[in-house]
């Protein structure tokens, strides 16, 4: 095909350097070009772009588009499926600007980047900008050097951006991430369920919605929200990322297991926490156990520069550990991420999905484990998106008996063909948490004979007298041991007696753990 007949691929191969796009990029970008082709033959032109939505007043209102000319369309695709793409490409064809709205600062700087660097102009609009910042903006956008706009929902309402629209014509929307259109916007951020109201009052001729995962329940109060009774174009691929393998850690002792799979597993590595605290502890207690010299967080709650440094030392990094909590899971694209562990469980699967697909961006063998803490009640202190799905989660985890794979596809109403790695299908998922076995065995060997602390010594090999199984947990930390113990005692495997005769000793309860089913019967 010339490149007079095919603008799109000319302009992917040299702005982008991309010799193809997959047939469902094609398609996102052609319904928004015929889109503009059709406004324009509505206002009695030819040829390539589109005219100022406005109008000259001189000219009189401007001509309605004919009623199939809107667009609206939610586009699904699997993380590292090339979804940037899909608006960056056309927004360079399109005469007026494409506006993007990305749920976090941190993916709003991080697509800047990357935009910048293939030599894409791009604007941007956050709260707390200055007045002369703002001008400066709608400048650059006014004289037709910029062609993408990124802001948030909270700043749609702004000066700015209502600038945009009254100067400029925004021809194209689009919503990023836009899972988080319920997920959010009915817990923590209403600005999202305020973007519906902003399609309606000013009418885009395009607005796509582009989300990596969505169930047939968040798809279709997505559509609701945004669209209303709009008909709306769905365009899906293929969900599953074959290069990824997919596994769970059993654990009673969440520092132990944390430390020995940061230490085990490939870099880079990104270690999923669901509280700004809890990253930052864990993030100090593997610098401070020496698992790597190459151990930073991340959270919302660090200033803008600190978010920076980090994002840029993590992108360069070839072998660092980033602690984080969700603030860093949407769209952030290191391609070389190899690892992705989850120490708490995501609140949805969708959320894993989005979180887990960090890994394996550049398509090579990548892992995701997901942490199953036992003995603890469930933490509902993840500070993105509330619980209301985690039980779907939690029964992935808790499910030896199901691939991980086939369980997450089918949450999504997506097809499985087959499994190309996870721990249910090779056999190596094991229904006992870390530990777990040495601590049965060493009490059931030694009954009321050791409280907590002694058993603790003695199975460590750090203290007391030799006995049987002396030592079986040697290099085991003493306070990993002493929670794992007290999270055996709280899922009722373990018994501490609180008779005068054996008080504080322990032995087996001679009970089925009450927080924990698995198809290895060792619940």
């Amino acid at each position: 095909m010339d490149d007079d007949e095919d603008p799109v691929g000319t302009l992917a191969r040299e702005r982008f350097g991309l010799e193809y796009l997959f047939p469902y990029q094609r398609l996102v970008i052609a319904n928004v070009i015929d889109t503009a082709t059709a406004f324009r033959a509505a206002d009695g032109h030819s040829g390539e772009g589109t005219p100022d939505r406005e109008g000259n007043p001189e000219d009189g209102p401007a001509p309605e588009a004919p009623e199939s000319c809107p667009l609206r369309q939610i586009v699904v695709l699997p993380t590292g499926s090339g979804k940037s793409l899909c608006f960056q490409l056309p927004a360079l064809l399109l005469p007026s600007p494409t506006l993007v709205v990305f749920p976090l600062l941190g993916l709003m700087a991080d697509q800047r980047r990357r935009l910048e660097t293939n030599g894409v102009a791009c604007a941007s609009f956050q709260g707390g900008m200055e007045r002369k910042d703002v001008s400066l903006e709608l400048e650059r956008i006014e004289n037709e050097s910029v062609k993408l706009i990124l802001t948030n929902p909270e700043s749609l309402g702004s000066t700015g951006i209502r600038a945009l629209f009254e100067k400029s014509g925004i021809f194209h929307l689009v919503i990023d991430e836009a899972h988080c259109v319920p997920e959010w916007g009915e817990s923590f951020r209403p600005a999202y369920l305020r973007i519906g109201e902003f399609i309606r009052d000013h009418a885009p001729m395009a607005v796509t919605a582009f989300t990596a995962t969505a169930s047939p329940e968040v798809l279709a109060r997505m559509a609701e929200l945004l669209f209303g009774g709009e008909r709306y174009a769905l365009i899906t691929g293929d969900a599953d990322r074959p290069n990824i393998h997919y596994s769970v850690a059993r654990t009673y002792s969440r520092r132990r297991t944390i430390e020995r799979l940061a230490r085990e597993l490939p870099k880079p590595m990104i270690l999923f926490c669901g509280s700004r605290d809890g990253a930052q502890i864990v993030a100090e207690t593997l610098a401070a156990r020496e698992v790597s010299d190459s151990v930073r967080f991340y959270h919302a709650g660090l200033d803008k520069a600190e978010k920076k440094t980090i994002e840029n030392w993590f992108f360069t990094s070839r072998d660092g550990i980033l602690v984080a909590t969700c603030a860093y899971g949407l769209g952030m694209d290191k391609p070389d991420v190899r690892t992705v562990i989850h120490a708490d469980p995501p609140p949805s699967i969708e959320a894993y999905l989005q979180e887990s697909g960090r890994a394996g961006r550049d398509g090579k063998d990548s892992s995701a484990i997901l942490l199953r803490c036992l003995g603890e009640a469930e933490r509902d202190g993840n500070e993105c998106v509330p619980s209301g799905r985690k039980k779907a989660v939690l029964s992935y985890a808790d499910d030896d008996g199901c691939c991980r794979r086939e369980s997450l596809l089918s949450y999504l109403g997506s097809p499985f063909t087959a499994c190309f790695g996870c721990d249910v299908c090779e056999g190596t998922a094991n229904g006992t948490a870390d530990g777990e076995e040495e601590f049965l065995s060493f009490v059931r060997t030694n009954p009321r004979r050791y409280d907590a602390a002694e058993a603790c010594e003695r199975l460590c090999g750090t203290a007391g007298e030799p006995c049987a199984l002396y030592g079986a947990l040697r290099g085991w930390d003493e306070g990993d041991a002493s929670s794992a113990i007290e999270g055996l005692i709280r899922d009722d495997k373990l018994r501490k007696h609180r008779g005068p005769i054996w008080k504080d000793l322990i032995s087996l309860s001679g009970k089925r753990g009450k927080g924990h089913r698995s198809s290895h019967g060792t619940g």
